[in-house]
């Protein structure tokens, strides 16, 4: 049976080893076996950590609000339009969520789209996973999802588009009409997607509903840092998108 774990492991396990020796219900015979029930949850709202839900790591052009669950980025495209100068080259990515290991659940996230802004009407912006959470730059690890058409781009850590492990677009290095994925570039779109750590699988979503795309993820296992969930964009693109809900669920009793 999946249940949801609201908590760190490391954190659940200190409030276990706790509840094993000072409650009573759990045979203990310590002093504090005859504490009322509602000091324990007092105890426990001060050992138990909540999972991560919000965003981790941005550039500094980016502005995060909400208690870090709101991202706002593409000030590159908005100063530039305002000083009418040229300051669109980099592309950029910000972390969100907990570090995913292997055997550690399946995680699901998804995001509210708040505001879109592209300079040539194509918003290059992205939802996906980071291999490396190094990475700096917005196709240089991972997966990535994008709003504008739909395609999914596959860096080399995570097996590359095609049979020589190339890192490219699925659909072509062009803007296609035929999306490997819909669209979510309209305001109100919840894109979102689930890393299965067990099975070494990303699957995506879209209001919700899981789409047929899933992709396998053999190199997990010999990946030396565990994933994250990511958005990425590109410098002629401002948007801003908000973390409506990320879950952990385990196969437990």
């Amino acid at each position: 049976m999946a249940r949801v774990c609201s908590f760190t492991d490391v954190s659940a396990a200190e409030m276990l080893s706790f509840l094993g020796t000072s409650h009573e219900r759990g045979g203990a015979r310590s002093i504090w076996r005859n504490l009322p029930d509602f000091l324990f949850q007092r105890i426990g709202s001060f050992i138990l950590e909540p999972l991560c839900s919000e965003f981790v790591r941005w550039p500094s052009m980016a502005s995060p609000s909400d208690g870090g669950r709101t991202m706002a980025f593409g000030m590159r495209l908005l100063r530039s339009l305002a000083l009418q100068q040229s300051d669109l080259a980099a592309d950029e990515v910000a972390l969100c969520g907990p570090p995913m290991p292997v055997n550690s659940g399946v995680y699901e996230i998804e995001f509210e789209v708040a505001g879109m802004l592209a300079l040539d009407g194509f918003c290059r912006v992205d939802v996906g996973l980071v291999l490396d959470p190094n990475s700096r730059s917005r196709c240089s690890s991972g997966i990535r999802w994008e709003a504008g058409d739909g395609d999914v781009f596959i860096a080399a850590d995570a097996g590359g588009a095609d049979e020589a492990g190339k890192p490219g677009w699925l659909g072509g290095d062009e803007r296609i009409d035929q999306p490997i994925l819909p669209r979510w570039d309209q305001v109100g779109s919840l894109p979102g997607l689930i890393l299965d750590t067990t099975k070494r699988s990303l699957r995506f979503t879209l209001a919700g509903h899981a789409l047929e795309l899933e992709l396998p993820l053999p190199m997990l296992d010999k990946n030396e840092q565990a994933p994250s969930f990511c958005v990425a964009w590109s410098g002629g693109t401002a948007a801003r998108l908000t973390i409506q809900r990320l879950r952990r669920t385990v196969l437990g009793r």
